[in-house]
């Protein structure tokens, strides 16, 4: 039986959030080539055994992660032997679904929430659906998807088809090959082990569970609430201030209302779930619903999100992850300023994930600069805030 592993969707900012959130042998090419390898997700829960090959000529088969392996700007083709699923694009938070094979769409993770939540499917994603579930090696799709190596090599010799550009039918699928389809319609009732209804729950609830959680390469750091915040926390003294060793901190453009910082990892899942932290946390900041509904300077900062006064981005370059957070207005940047600065010293520097900064909010809505905002941040405040 595999073990349940779940992937956190990836999101943008620690300073809005919680901190801010091959071949051997080659040239010095070669080499910075390979340095600057993305790690993506097939996600349907994660689907192991799915060969891939990107178009700058990375390929393997998808892990017990679903993790893959591309560079920034890739098209990936997902193909089992020679029934290809499809090629696509792959999103900024390196997530990969059946969506987007079959729709041929790269959507955000706030899209792919509501179209999931509505079960807004296109007919043929279903069908893809219920294909990978149906193929998974022990039925329990719940528990991971996994392509066993023999179904692989069986589906090797098969005709090459490509059912993103020749969509099938459901019979279509199960006549294609004798091997497939003693494993998709294990009873040979002329219809897929995985109905239509079960298929599109299982969906919904992995895209779910791949925002909300993340288990590491190792399995022994699991959060279930997505933030990243027990991962982030063990490994606080890990982040430092590139080209030093202290900790980060936040460099400030007061003329233009931007934030920026430069947080240095030691390993690149460091980096990779510390981008996940801050991306997680910034997009329920967006949302309105902010992990931190008991301070109100987290609160302020999500009214101001709501009302788009700031945009948060968030790259990987190299083991670095670099935060960048634009205010379109003083009050908005100053609540960042005040939260980077204190959050710089109490995260960073000792792993404090319980500090209150109501103080800074209370203290910003007595200054002239957020006195045109003071009266909806208060309300909002009042309407939002929990106990702690």
């Amino acid at each position: 039986m595999k073990t349940r592993k779940i992937i956190t969707l990836p999101l943008t900012t620690l300073v809005s959030s919680m901190v801010l959130t091959g071949c051997g042998g080659a040239t010095s090419e070669n080499v910075a080539a390979e340095s600057e390898a993305l790690t993506g997700s097939l996600i349907d829960s994660e689907v192991e055994g799915v060969e891939y090959q990107t178009t700058s000529g990375l390929t393997g088969v998808t892990n017990e992660h679903g993790h893959f392996d591309y560079h920034a700007g890739d098209e990936v083709e997902f193909r089992v032997g020679q029934l290809v699923l499809g090629s696509t694009e792959v999103a900024e938070d390196g997530l990969v679904t059946p969506m987007n094979l079959t729709e041929g769409v790269s959507y955000s993770s706030a899209d792919l929430r509501q179209i999931t939540a509505d079960k807004q499917l296109q007919t043929q994603t279903t069908l893809m659906l219920r294909l990978l579930q149906s193929m998974d090696a022990d039925s329990h799709p719940e528990n991971g998807i996994q392509i066993s190596e023999k179904l692989r090599n069986q589906l090797d010799q098969a005709e090459l088809v490509n059912i993103q550009d020749t969509p099938f039918t459901e019979e279509e699928l199960i006549a294609y090959n004798e091997t497939l389809g003693s494993v998709i319609d294990s009873n040979q009732d002329g219809e897929l082990d995985v109905s239509s209804e079960e298929a599109e729950t299982h969906f919904v609830e992995s895209v779910s569970s791949w925002e909300n959680g993340y288990r590491s390469e190792e399995g022994n750091v699991e959060n279930q609430d997505g933030a990243m915040i027990a991962y982030v926390t063990e490994n606080h003294a890990e982040y430092f201030q590139p080209g030093t060793t202290d900790y980060p901190a936040p460099e400030f453009d007061d003329e233009n209302y931007k934030v920026t910082w430069f947080i240095q990892s030691n390993t690149e899942e460091q980096a990779i779930n510390m981008k996940r932290h801050i991306d997680f946390m910034a997009s329920r900041t967006h949302m309105g619903e902010t992990p931190r509904a008991w301070d109100k300077l987290f609160l302020m900062e999500g009214f101001f999100a709501q009302h788009h006064n700031y945009e948060v981005t968030v790259t990987i370059n190299g083991n670095i992850v670099e935060v960048h957070k634009d205010s379109d207005n003083a009050c908005s940047f100053e609540a960042t300023k005040a939260h980077a600065n204190a959050v710089s010293g109490d995260f960073f520097a000792r792993g404090d994930t319980h500090a209150d900064y109501s103080f800074a909010a209370e203290d910003l809505l007595t200054q002239e600069i957020c006195a045109p905002y003071r009266d909806d941040i208060e309300a909002f405040i009042e309407e939002n805030q929990e106990d702690k």
